[in-house]
């Protein structure tokens, strides 16, 4: 995870319970999920700037 501390950022939809889980979970996570979640955050972030009017060539 990009955080390693609740503190350090304001997360908007995340408690203190559930940022530990997920840092818990992700931590010694194999290369190839660490690849396959960076994957999909990308797909993600490539489509959300794609659908904002006028900035795609589309």
């Amino acid at each position: 995870m990009e955080f390693v501390s609740y503190e350090e950022h304001d997360f908007e939809y995340l408690d203190e319970n559930n940022f530990k889980y997920l840092y818990n979970l992700y931590q010694n996570v194999d290369e190839k999920i660490d690849y396959l979640m960076s994957a999909i955050y990308d797909i993600g972030v490539s489509h959300s700037y794609s659908v904002i009017e006028g900035y795609s060539s589309f």
